[in-house]
């Protein structure tokens, strides 16, 4: 099941940061962020690529999992989890054009192995794949979670559970949506001219989003200052 994207009510919360609620070390088989917005940037649909903002989702399999957010000229990527290892990557577009889609099925295809990719060839709109703890997913616009724009899914379902922050990493990582921000994912690709502004696909409500930039150490997720 893709993953299901709404902001619940705003929470305030307290305590210093402890390890995140995953449990054991999860290896992930997909690429680390910077090498997936490299590659993204690298393609003629993501050559204007910028961050945006990453809204905390309350409610559902993605609460409390940071993510950073990427968008450009209608497109948008999402990676969940540790940077380093990432829990989850999908892609999404609102155009309509069977090139454009194809490209984004494609770009997911090529950050994994062989094996894992298979599926993208014979997988139908709406459904999932899950082979050996990797779930593949093609989201159409008018499906519930697809907030009018049509997504490709990778993602270890494990892995996200894995990828849940702690109180007090939710204190560390996350803040109002009006702050400031300052340190940038990837420097070279800096943030959206309207960033607190911008219109994402899906709702954007939430009154907190996570830090620009992040990273996970000893199990511990914790913002780069």
């Amino acid at each position: 099941m893709r993953f299901i994207l709404l902001v619940g009510a705003f929470v305030v919360l307290g305590g210093c940061a402890t390890s995140s609620s995953g449990g054991a070390d999860f290896q992930s088989r997909l690429p680390a962020m910077e090498a997936v917005v490299k590659a993204a940037r690298a393609q003629p649909w993501g050559a204007d690529l910028k961050q945006i903002p990453a809204t905390v989702i309350e409610v559902g399999e993605l609460a409390s999992v940071p993510y950073l957010s990427f968008a450009g000229d209608n497109v948008e990527l999402n990676v969940y989890g540790d940077p380093a290892k990432p829990a989850g990557i999908e892609v999404g577009t609102k155009s309509e054009a069977p090139e454009m889609r194809a490209a984004l099925k494609a770009f997911i295809g090529g950050l994994l192995t062989e094996a894992d990719r298979k599926p993208l060839d014979t997988i139908p709109e709406g459904t999932e794949a899950v082979a050996d703890g990797l779930a593949l997913e093609l989201t159409p616009p008018t499906a519930a979670d697809g907030f009018g724009a049509w997504w490709v899914t990778a993602s270890h379902p494990d892995g996200i559970k894995n990828a849940k922050a702690s109180v007090g990493e939710m204190n560390e990582v996350a803040q109002p949506a009006t702050d400031t921000f300052n340190a940038l994912a990837i420097p070279d690709v800096g943030t959206h001219p309207g960033f607190f502004k911008y219109n994402r696909f899906r709702p954007s409500t939430g009154p907190r989003v996570y830090a620009t930039s992040y990273f996970k150490k000893d199990g511990v997720y914790q913002r780069r200052k």
